[in-house]
Order: C-alpha cells, then structure tokens, then sequence
C-alpha cells in the first residue's frame, strides 16, 4: 500500500500526481515488488537488510535505502544487479553482478552515496546507435573491488552522448587484477564533468580510449586526486601518458584514509582531499574529514603492525618514502625518525611496550 507523505504536487508535461512512500518490508517483500508498485514521484524506502534480488528502476522515482553500511542488494551473480532509468538510488550497498549500476542510453540516473563492490563493472554506461544524449550524475559513491569502477561506452553513431557529472567518488578497483581502471572513456562525443574525486589503486586512473575531444574532456577534469596507480592518465589510442597533476586544481597526493584495511575511507586532517589543505578548497572524495593522524602508522594504513616497521626501515635505509605526514612515523617523539622509532613500534606491536607517542606509558600521547 502506498502512504502518502504530505500533499506534495509534481506538476511535469502536464502531469500531476501525490508523492508517496512505499515500505520495503512494510508495504512490500522486495525492492522490486516497491519499485513496480510506485508511481511518478514515490519515494521506496528499504529498511535495512540483505536483498537477494535484481532490479530495474523506474523514472522519477527515488529508490532509498537506510544507508550503506546496513542495506544490501545482492545480486547473486546476475549479469545485472540494478538496471537504471532516471530515478535515483542513494544508500545501499550493490555487490555481486557483472555490472553493479547499468545503464543505457535513454536513461539518466542519480546515483549517490552508495558502496559499489564485487562486480566486474562498479557503473557501466553504453549509449547505442541513435540514443543519447544522457546526463548521469554520479555522486559521493565508494565503488571498490571492481575490475572497472566507471566504464563509459559509446556507439560512434549515437545521437549523443554522456554529458552528466562524475562527482566526489572514491574509486578503488580491484587489487591485483590485470586489466583494471578507474575510469574509462570509451568515448566520441561524450563531454563528463569530473571532478572532486580520489582515484588510487588501479593499474590505470583515468583511461582515454580515443582521443577524440581531447582537449575539451581535459578542461572538464578538475581537482581529483589521482593517486597511486600504475599509471594515472592514459590514452590507449596513442599508448600514451599524459601529464593532468597540478592543472585545474588536480593533485597526486597520498589521501591518507583513516583505516582502509578496516573499510574506513574517511579521510585524515592532515589529507590534501580535505578543503583546508587543497587550492580548490573543496573536500575531494565520498567521505569527510573524520581523524588525525595515528602516531605510529607509518604507512596510513588505518592500523599499527609489522607493515609499519618495515615502511620506516625502507625509508630509514632503503630510500623509500617518508610517512605522510612525517610524524606518523616519529613513534617516540623524538622529532626525527630513526632506528630508535624501529625499536619501539617492534616493542609496542611485540613485546607490550607503551603505546607509539606515550614513551611514560601513561596513556596520553606526548606529541
């Protein structure tokens, strides 16, 4: 049954209608069963949970979820775990398909604040012969353990193609595997804002199949973070890199997570994704500002281990690269590092030492 949530009128072509809410379980078992039961301007709302099903939007109706750390849509390993229209999902976590997000070239979704895991595309676009334009707007998602987080593909003779937004996203593709990419532009027409973004992890960034528009897709690139990949920008037509660092406000710097082993992609202080710390003073990535630095954790990786030890010693000793930021990396509070912040983090992780910055052993940090 559909419960009305206040007389809000949509008044679009002509049309007019009531917008109301649908519960998921209340009002049905399933986000399908909410979704073929909503109307123009409903709102289904899922409550938390695991669903084992697919599910194909529908226009101009939101599809909301109670958050993603609690609400799953599981899609079995069907090609397809949600196919869009232009309606907007927030809030779920969408894992196991082949494509997380899919959609075609007479839809334009809202996709935002959703975790994207375990497919082999996060969001897969394709514009066919004779459809497009579209404008997707794809917002503060985490999509990770893809083999492609954002694939954009284009028929040559489609009438248009995507124009939407790629938009404060953290994007991590999957570790290890051969061909994976952050974002790809399979493209002719296609001109994507992006922007605001970290892309870290994968073997390519940002991949340019053609380089047709080049320079015009290249002015719409501003202030991501492309960081830590085997290659940052690519374009494969002419088996090149190219050079975006430090133009329109883009950066190559070391997000500084506040524990990804954990799953935790907020960011530290010190980050230059926070607003403080960057030149376009905007917050880069799907998460806020939400830790400082962990003293000790050398390597930022969100915890203190045997990890640790070994990033000071090669940076000590082997030429490696100093922790970021510095301090992390002073576990006795000397003000440098040295072989003696070695011996202590292996005393704190081994032998019951006090904690790294609590040389009294006290429990407040010194520094």
């Amino acid at each position: 049954m559909r419960s009305y949530s206040g007389l809000l009128f949509c008044f679009i072509l002509a049309q007019s209608c009531i917008a109301g809410t649908i519960n998921v379980p209340g009002d049905s078992s399933t986000i399908q069963g909410g979704i073929d039961g909503a109307i123009f301007g409903d709102t289904v709302l899922v409550a938390s949970g695991t669903y084992f099903e697919t599910i194909q939007m529908k226009d101009s109706v939101v599809i909301l979820g109670a958050g993603a750390d609690s609400t799953v849509i599981d899609g079995g390993g069907d090609p397809v775990v949600v196919t869009s229209a232009s309606g907007q999902i927030e809030g779920f976590t969408i894992r196991n398909g082949d494509y997380g997000i899919s959609y075609d070239g007479t839809s334009s979704p809202f996709v935002s604040r959703n975790i994207i895991k375990d497919c082999y595309y996060g969001v897969r676009g394709y514009i066919p012969y004779q459809e497009g334009p579209i404008t997707p707007y794809i917002r503060n998602n985490l999509i990770i353990s893809t083999l492609s987080c954002i694939w954009l593909d284009e028929q040559a003779f489609a009438n248009g193609g995507f124009n939407g937004k790629i938009e404060n996203n953290t994007l991590l593709a999957a570790d290890g595997a051969q061909y994976n990419r952050a974002i790809v532009y399979r493209m002719h027409q296609s001109l994507p804002i992006i922007d605001n973004n970290i892309i870290t992890g994968s073997k390519v960034g940002i991949e340019f199949v053609y380089n047709s528009l080049f320079e015009e897709r290249k002015a719409l690139i501003s202030c991501n973070d492309v960081w830590g990949n085997n290659i940052d920008y690519f374009i494969a037509e002419d088996e090149d890199t190219i050079e975006m660092t430090g133009i329109q406000g883009n950066i190559s710097a070391n997000p500084l997570f506040c524990g990804a082993a954990s799953g935790d992609y907020t960011i530290q202080t010190g980050s230059q994704c926070a607003p403080a710390n960057n030149d376009c003073n905007i917050l880069i990535g799907a998460f806020d500002v939400s830790c400082s630095p962990l003293c000790g954790d050398a390597n930022s990786s969100g915890g203190i281990d045997i990890d640790d030890v070994v990033f000071v010693i090669n940076y000590i000793f082997g030429g490696g690269p100093a922790p970021d930021p510095y301090e992390s990396g002073d576990a006795n509070c000397s003000g440098a590092i040295d072989i003696d912040d070695v011996v202590y983090l292996i005393n704190y992780i081994f032998g019951g030492g006090s904690a790294p910055c609590d040389p009294d052993g006290n429990g407040v940090p010194d520094c």
